[in-house]
């Protein structure tokens, strides 16, 4: 965690343990994140939080990936072949959507992706309602989320571009300037300005201004 103006710099996770994609609850209380030991496979990752108030030891509230706050004291997460969902409190997890690989939130929608036999595809649903009642977007995004602005969702479609989706109108536009195979793309709020990570040669962080002149 570090200030605004770079003072302030301190570790919340252990150095033995690799901890990735950070996220605050929306009342700012917790921060989660998704961890594991640099030895254990990928799928092995658990998912913790932190007071952000008060750091002290991480609470471990279930093995999984992918987590996203969708209240205050609730977290959907991935964990093959489902997307579950997690609780602040530590009460056991609850499969979200039978028939759904990756779920996550966007604006008063949640968004997942089905991978079965005859019903693959992306599809939206209002928070609250069952998946029976979700409506289909495209059968070509696959379940590369890189960031959430408002209504809009960025993320790689099957040709390994960045691409933004607008949930509301399911406008999909092709974001110009970023190399294929970029990772780890985040947003301003406003959207004037992205940060994204470049592996193409080297690993390196870079900004592109002004997306939509």
């Amino acid at each position: 965690m570090i200030n605004r103006d770079g003072s302030g710099q301190r570790s919340l996770t252990s150095e033995d343990m690799t901890s990735m994609y950070p996220r605050w609850s929306p009342d700012g209380k917790w921060i989660s994140y998704q961890a594991r030991k640099p030895s254990e496979p990928n799928d092995s990752s658990n998912v913790f939080l932190i007071e952000a108030a008060n750091p002290g030891m991480p609470k471990n509230i279930g093995r999984g990936s992918s987590a996203h706050w969708i209240s205050d004291s609730s977290l959907i997460f991935w964990k093959f072949p489902n997307s579950w969902l997690l609780h602040v409190d530590g009460s056991p997890p609850q499969k979200y959507f039978e028939d759904s690989t990756f779920a996550f939130p966007v604006d008063k929608f949640i968004l997942f992706f089905d991978n079965h036999a005859g019903k693959q595809g992306f599809f939206k649903v209002k928070k609250g309602d069952a998946s029976d009642k979700a409506v289909k977007i495209s059968e070509n995004i696959n379940s590369a989320v890189h960031d959430v602005a408002g209504k809009k969702v960025y993320m790689i479609n099957s040709s390994n571009e960045l691409v933004r989706l607008d949930v509301v109108t399911l406008k999909v536009e092709k974001i110009k300037g970023v190399p294929l195979g970029s990772y780890s793309s985040s947003i301003r709020p406003d959207e004037k300005e992205m940060v994204y990570s470049d592996r193409q040669t080297r690993s390196k962080l870079v900004i592109i201004e002004n997306l939509f002149k």
